[in-house]
């Protein structure tokens, strides 16, 4: 049984870079469409209670677009908060420009999440780390 377990990680570890990140993503509570074949960002490592810091990005379709605008309160404390930039920032080391709406929360006291969508561009953001 411990084989198993091993090689499944290993298994997993393997895998290419935008399979982590989609699941970071997920595991987040959002998901990346199935469309998305272009994934930017990075991984770190895993920590001893097998958190990560993670940063990725990607472009989705004029049709999704409104779909990524509509934040959950279920998962954003305060979803109005999810307010446009008046100057440059960045989410994870990604610069975004200005005008992009930006969300950023300690989602507990360990966990905090910054999430981006660029209208003009049709680029979401996504940064999530554990302190």
């Amino acid at each position: 049984m411990f084989a198993g377990a091993r090689a499944y990680d290993v298994w997993r570890e393997k895998q290419p870079l935008h399979y982590h990140l989609r699941k970071t993503f997920k595991e987040s509570g959002f998901t990346v469409p199935g469309y998305v074949t272009k994934i930017d960002g990075a991984k770190g490592f895993v920590d001893f209670f097998g958190d990560h810091e993670a940063v990725l990005s990607f472009t989705v379709t004029a049709e999704d677009l409104d779909h990524f605008m509509t934040l959950s309160p279920e998962l954003w404390k305060k979803p109005s908060d999810f307010q446009p930039t008046t100057s440059m920032s960045y989410v994870g080391g990604i610069e975004i420009p200005i005008g992009t709406f930006v969300i950023e929360e300690w989602l507990s006291s360990e966990y905090r999440c910054i999430y981006a969508v660029d209208r003009a561009s049709r680029r979401v953001y996504f940064y999530r780390a554990s302190s």
